[in-house]
């Protein structure tokens, strides 16, 4: 925030005499400098969220689509169970194919 709080001075400096410019400027800086302290409260939140899971609990982060090849004949049902990839530290840690029924997942 800090940093583009000194942008915004340096560019207002630069641009004295032309107001329409200085206050498209602040506009666009004060806007921005919002959506990034909006971002900043929402992992605030995040963070606090994840401090109350207990150890080992699995939260559902991200669905990802993919293209899937099917066939006459093939079972619907077990196509619609889907896969769940498990991602612990960056790494793929397991693939559950159709998923597991009892997980916890948030």
């Amino acid at each position: 925030m800090k940093q583009l709080e000194f942008q915004l001075h340096k560019k207002l400096k630069a641009s004295k005499n032309n107001y329409e410019y200085q206050n498209a400027l602040k506009s666009s800086f004060n806007k921005e400098i919002k959506e990034r302290n909006d971002k900043v409260k929402i992992i605030d939140f995040q963070i606090g969220q994840l401090e109350e899971l207990e150890i080992g609990t699995e939260i559902k982060e991200q669905t990802i689509d993919t293209l899937h090849e099917l066939n006459v004949g093939d079972d619907w049902n077990v196509f619609m169970e889907g896969t769940e990839i498990i991602i612990k530290d960056g790494l793929v840690a397991e693939i559950r194919e159709g998923g597991k029924t009892n997980d916890k997942i948030f």
